[in-house]
């Protein structure tokens, strides 16, 4: 019955994102994940159903987690963005004055 609690906890969060998918007219990994999920506790298999919401609960936070690191090195990185450049002239211009 463990398992079955698992699914409780884990399965309303994944079931919601479903939901607003299907309302849409649309299928996602969150209809999929439900779907396996159901069919798993159909056929009794609650550690099964267990398994498949709690490690893609995981993956989604994993996800999330990556990409909030990507984003804020791809921030740090726009930082680094010259204000100005020098032409061969000597002239210092700032950068959206640039002919390119």
């Amino acid at each position: 019955y463990a398992a079955l609690g698992a699914v409780v906890l884990a399965a309303p969060k994944v079931i919601a994102k479903a939901w607003g998918a299907t309302k849409r007219g649309m299928l996602d990994v969150n209809g999929l994940t439900t779907l396996a999920c159901v069919g798993a506790v159909g056929i009794g298999e609650f550690t099964e159903a267990a398994a498949v919401v709690v490690l893609f609960g995981m993956s989604e936070w994993l996800q999330h987690k990556a990409t909030g690191k990507a984003r804020r090195a791809v921030g740090s990185i726009l930082e680094l963005r010259p204000e100005g450049a020098e032409l061969i002239s000597g002239e210092v211009l700032p950068v959206e004055d640039v002919p390119v």
